[in-house]
């Protein structure tokens, strides 16, 4: 497993965190979006998570933005706020994304 590349936040969240990106398949590969070296970093802040994901702008981006967030809701009870950038693979300098507030309702680009 290729893993996550870059972790900044309280290392007791961690393993958490994993097991949320364990359960989030991949559109190409089938595997976890861990597995398949897609999350590039997670970081929180106060009570806001925010990950990077390297992945190709496509029909099905939305799909695996919507099962990350509801994934680590789920295994984070308590945290929405969290905002997803997206990193092409072949553009690294290049970031897009949406997060979402507290209650759902803020979609502002990231």
């Amino acid at each position: 497993m290729r893993g996550l590349l870059d972790y900044r936040g309280p290392g007791e969240l961690l393993g958490t965190i994993r097991e949320a990106l364990q359960w989030v398949k991949d559109p190409f590969t089938g595997e976890s979006i861990l597995a398949a070296g897609r999350v590039r970093q997670v970081r929180v802040e106060g009570e806001s998570l925010h990950v990077v994901l390297a992945i190709a702008p496509g029909p099905l981006l939305q799909v695996v933005v919507e099962d990350l967030r509801a994934e680590l809701c789920d295994h984070l009870k308590g945290w929405s706020d969290i905002c997803v950038r997206i990193q092409p693979p072949n553009a690294p300098g290049w970031c897009s994304g949406a997060c979402r507030g507290p209650r759902g309702g803020r979609g502002s680009a990231a």
